[in-house]
């Protein structure tokens, strides 16, 4: 090849495909709010953020799927702890994936709460939490 960033490109996606790397969005997944931790067999993220007063802050709450967005993977809370747990038209696709969320406050003195739980069919099989000044990170890798 001539074009050096051509084949860079071109090994780079080849090299993705040969590793597994390559991963789809499931179809129809959403973010779909609820009240707690307490559903049975499904992903459910959460997120809060308090100022140093204790009062609750304004922000939102990011999902992305193996690095890729989604329609619908944000949603605007007023920081009272929120909970939404992840659709999808065949919840079974849901499977064999990372999840990464990511709570973000408006206020980036704010501390910031970020949790994601498998829910498990009898209880929790996985879970991550994080916590932050600003924002937070946490991720689950879905098997």
């Amino acid at each position: 090849m001539k074009n050096p960033k051509a084949f860079t490109a071109l090994a780079l996606a080849t090299g993705a495909l040969i590793t597994g790397c390559a991963h789809t969005v499931p179809a129809g997944i959403a973010l779909e709010k609820t009240d707690s931790f307490n559903h049975r067999d499904d992903i459910v993220v959460s997120g809060a953020i308090h100022t140093e007063d204790g009062k609750t802050a304004p922000g939102n709450i990011r999902v992305t799927v193996d690095g890729a967005n989604f329609n619908g993977n944000e949603a605007q809370f007023n920081g009272e702890q929120s909970y939404y747990k992840l659709t999808a038209d065949n919840t079974s696709d849901l499977h064999g994936t990372t999840y990464w969320v990511t709570v973000q406050a408006e206020d980036p003195e704010a501390e910031v709460s970020c949790y994601i739980k498998d829910t498990g069919i009898t209880e929790p099989t996985h879970a991550s939490e994080s916590e932050g000044k600003g924002s937070a990170t946490c991720r689950l890798d879905y098997n």
